[in-house]
């Protein structure tokens, strides 16, 4: 049995922490959470682009010492089951952005759905980046699906930030919680200028911790 040292990155709030290879890492996530003082959440880790599977030990992840690993916090409210922050689309407060012949590849857009996130693979240009991840599908459920978000360079794992549309008409719904109350919420609307996208900036919406936020494009324009 050995003694490593691990660096855990929580959005930019990091901590070393020493553990046993032959822990789980869902026990070293369980005492993580205490040192960082995250209340009525769980945790996830992202190393090398990959979702860790926290039902495996530090040795049979290969993790070595000094590694540093990325930690992500998902919301456990009582009640309302798993939960994630993400900027509060309940506002509707959006802005246009419009289109440059300078973005990069990984700043591409599709008709309908798109989520901004900051890109998590290491080896690649955008990492630590907002990218674009255009979805191309008329249903998306960000609870269920947000681990399937991938950055369009390298397909690592994203972190999502907030969403945007493109020529389409749209529904958002969602449950978000507020003043301990979980407030439901549902509207539609359509974006439909042929030279910018429709974004929610989290600067002017905020965040908030939704148990369900779906979308789906009503038609494509």
């Amino acid at each position: 049995m050995d003694i490593i040292q691990i660096f855990f990155n929580l959005g930019g709030k990091k901590c070393a922490y020493t553990c046993k290879t032959d822990e789980l890492l869902s026990s070293v996530g369980e005492k993580l959470k205490k040192v960082l003082r995250i209340l009525n959440s769980e945790v996830g880790f992202i190393w090398c682009s990959k979702i860790l599977d926290q039902n495996k030990t530090l040795k049979e992840l290969n993790i070595k010492d000094k590694t540093c690993i990325d930690v992500y916090e998902r919301k456990q409210i009582i009640g309302a089951g798993l939960s994630i922050n993400f900027t509060d689309l309940s506002k509707n407060i959006y802005e246009e952005q419009y289109f440059s012949e300078k973005a990069p590849d990984y700043r591409t857009v599709s008709k309908g759905i798109n989520i901004f996130g900051i890109c998590k693979g290491k080896k690649c240009e955008a990492y630590n980046e907002e990218v674009i991840c255009p979805l191309k599908k008329k249903y998306f459920d960000l609870l269920k699906e947000r681990d399937d978000l991938e950055c369009p360079k390298c397909g690592s794992l994203i972190i999502p930030k907030t969403i945007g549309f493109f020529s389409c008409e749209y529904r958002i719904k969602g449950k978000k919680y507020e003043n301990d109350k979980i407030v439901p919420f549902d509207f539609k609307d359509k974006s439909s200028k042929k030279d910018s996208i429709r974004y929610f900036n989290p600067d002017k919406n905020g965040n908030a911790t939704f148990c369900e936020l779906i979308v789906e494009i009503i038609n494509f324009l």
